[in-house]
């Protein structure tokens, strides 16, 4: 096809024929890459590797952490539900309560010349330390066990709901916008000259009291027994029981199998299709 892919061109082919052949290029090998890094996904298990390192652990429940006396012990599975004995209370909505939350209420302001962001509000907090418990509810509870985790590095919940809309100075379609409106509050923006576009955006992350988690731990024993990071290790929490994240691990797997075929046939499609179209500029360019 001559010198150069990016720039030269068949004799009597058209520019926009070429740029069209070119993109099927890049579609081709697109799709056949990204089928052939799932197919390997697949094939390998990478998403089922959380499930088989808690199928190699041992497992323990609250109750026998609670009696048990001795050394740390080495790195074991333990299920429960991860609470906060005084969760925080969203602020926009109090029934929800949090182990961390927060809350970011802003305004992107663009023109021609320039992208400016401008924090209206911004609210977060943590509590101090969690518990793993037997049930959903510190009271109805009789199995409790402190756990040492660095509650900043919990991994907090998007809400992607959450929308906040704009508030304008009149009813007409040329009106400028004066606030931000997010549930009950609003909050004013400044003067802003009328060709300046507003867009209104709200951050919400939290991490609930009371989600269902599997603990990769050891367990401490003293006056009160605790659950803490295994020697060499970090403490992990992660989201659901072992039957829970088995399940979506397996649900991954058959997800990217089925993901990669696609791909794979549809690059091929595409492949023998812009090969028939490259043999036609070939043609074209013989001519005189």
């Amino acid at each position: 096809m001559r010198r150069s892919f990016w720039t030269d061109r068949p004799r009597h082919v058209t520019r926009q024929e070429y740029n069209r052949y070119s993109a099927m290029m890049m579609g081709t090998i697109a799709s056949g890459g990204l089928g052939a890094m799932l197919l390997v996904s697949s094939v390998l298990g990478m998403t089922t590797w959380q499930g088989n390192e808690l199928a190699e652990l041992p497992e323990m429940s609250i109750s026998e952490a609670l009696n048990y006396a001795g050394e740390r012990t080495p790195p074991l599975k333990i299920s429960g539900y991860l609470l906060a004995s005084d969760p925080i209370p969203m602020p926009d909505e109090p029934d929800l309560k949090v182990i961390k939350g927060e809350i970011q209420v802003s305004a992107k302001f663009r023109d021609t010349e320039e992208t400016r962001l401008e924090v209206l509000y911004e609210w977060q907090d943590q509590v101090d330390g969690v518990i793993l418990s037997q049930d959903t509810g510190l009271q109805s509870s009789t199995q409790i066990i402190p756990v040492d985790v660095d509650v900043a590095q919990l991994p907090l919940k998007t809400d992607r709901t959450a929308r906040a809309k704009l508030q304008y100075e009149g009813f007409s379609r040329t009106a400028r916008p004066i606030a931000i409106e997010y549930q009950d509050q609003s909050f004013p923006l400044a003067d802003l000259p009328t060709t300046r576009t507003v867009t209104p955006n709200v951050l919400r992350q939290y991490y609930p009291s009371g989600e269902k988690v599997t603990l990769i731990a050891s367990i401490e024993s003293g006056q009160t027994n605790k659950l803490v990071a295994p020697p060499g290790q970090e403490l992990k929490i992660l989201q659901g029981s072992e039957t829970d994240i088995r399940k979506t691990g397996a649900t991954a797997r058959l997800m990217f199998g089925l993901t990669s075929f696609v791909l794979l046939g549809g690059s091929y499609w595409l492949g023998k299709k812009t090969a028939r179209l490259r043999q036609s500029f070939v043609v074209r360019s013989n001519q005189p």
